[in-house]
């Protein structure tokens, strides 16, 4: 458990003025001041109670606990329907019954089609990520994304930052476990993960568990495919008694949850490591399926036994199929920590639009992704990655 001796120094959420440095793509409004203004009007409760839409990892759910904190209306009548664990769904489905209100999308990625629809059914729609976009925005959609093109600095590591910047409040050690849960221990390299971390009166190696053990017991929620649980978080920790990265960290049910995930973890993690193969020099490939939605953890799991060689390699590409009790999910995934890498990843997400996939991803610093699911065309999609990587 967390020592005594921290517990006095996590920071209570706060209101915070902070300098806004919007410098990102915010399509659909015509001033940037204007897209972030259109955030905080919804947050303050003057355009009616809203829907979150929102990722189901540790930082999607550190954004929309983060935004239920500073909602200015009740809470009670803010609607949480974050998608059913898959990027590729209907926001006309997801937001029946909750039509004609406004939507704030939180670190999903929606491509133009799904937007055009959430257009069809909110009144607003405000979507606030850190992952590259490279498809079209439509006209009427507010977008709040500095690393939209990339973010070589790593300046914008988690969604839950960008909304802690676009609303100017946040809770800094929810906002660590979003970073870590991003980004594994690749966020001991990260300026604004260090930053929050001080901020919260933590040291950010020494103190590095308490984060991760937050983003796990977060994290463990979808890997267990548990979507109740995914709706019911956001709104328990965003509650006035409780401290929200406490509570995530203490919470009996989520401890137990990471528990049991952490065993079936285990032995994927040792399925992982014994189908390794090396289709070229410097790519680490594997194919396997387990009982988890796990494809993120698995492929940075893939990445660090690319580090870890002599020499290191440079890419780490995973089949992942997960057969779990609420869906089968085949995801396909390509990941490299070098940025002079770049243009290789890029011929990835090329090979992946030929099969007709939707990829998506980010490139950031020490941690560039290109991402699709790929159902019906898992193994299509693990030849055409490994052939886009090992042409040069």
């Amino acid at each position: 458990m967390i020592p005594v001796r921290h517990l006095r120094d996590i920071n209570p959420f706060r209101p915070r003025l902070w300098i806004m440095r919007l410098t990102g793509v915010q399509r659909g409004m015509p001033l940037e001041g204007e897209a972030v203004d259109l955030l905080k009007q919804i947050a303050s409760g003057r355009l009616g109670p809203p829907v979150l839409v929102y990722h189901w990892d540790a930082d999607g759910l550190a954004a929309a606990t983060t935004f239920m904190k500073f909602y200015g209306g009740d809470s009670e009548e803010v609607e949480l329907r974050p998608p059913r664990f898959v990027r590729s769904f209907s926001f006309k489905e997801l937001l029946e019954g909750a039509e004609n209100r406004p939507v704030v999308v939180l670190d999903l990625t929606p491509r133009t089609w799904q937007l055009r629809e959430a257009l069809e059914v909110a009144s607003k729609v405000v979507v606030v990520d850190h992952h590259y976009v490279d498809w079209e925005v439509p006209e009427g959609v507010t977008y709040i994304n500095p690393a939209a093109r990339g973010d070589l600095k790593g300046e914008w590591p988690s969604a839950t930052w960008v909304l802690a910047e676009a609303l100017g409040a946040h809770h800094p050690l929810l906002t660590a476990a979003s970073i870590v849960g991003d980004l594994g221990r690749a966020a001991l390299g990260n300026p604004v993960y260090a930053r929050v971390m001080r901020e919260s009166g933590l040291d950010p190696e020494r103190d590095y568990w308490i984060p991760e053990e937050i983003a796990e017991n977060l994290d463990s929620l979808h890997k267990a495919c548990k979507y109740q649980g995914l709706q019911w978080y956001p709104r328990l920790l965003s509650y006035p008694t409780v401290d929200p990265a406490k509570g995530a960290l203490e919470d009996v049910y989520l401890v137990q949850l990471r528990a049991t995930v952490g065993f079936e973890m285990e032995e994927l993690l040792e399925r992982l490591r014994s189908s390794v193969e090396e289709p070229c020099e410097g790519v680490l490939a594997a194919r396997i399926e387990g009982g988890l939605l796990a494809r993120g953890s698995l492929s940075r799991e893939l990445l660090s036994l690319a580090k870890a060689r002599n020499p290191p390699g440079s890419f780490a590409v995973l089949a992942y199929r997960a057969k779990c009790d609420c869906c089968t999910v085949e995801s396909i995934y390509a990941r490299t920590w070098k940025i002079e890498e770049r243009r290789r990843l890029e011929k990835v997400g090329e090979a992946l639009k030929r099969l007709g996939l939707e990829p998506g991803g980010k490139i950031q610093r020490g941690n560039l992704v290109v991402a699709a699911e790929a159902n019906g065309k898992l193994d299509e999609a693990y030849k055409a990655v490994v052939e886009a990587l090992c042409s040069g």
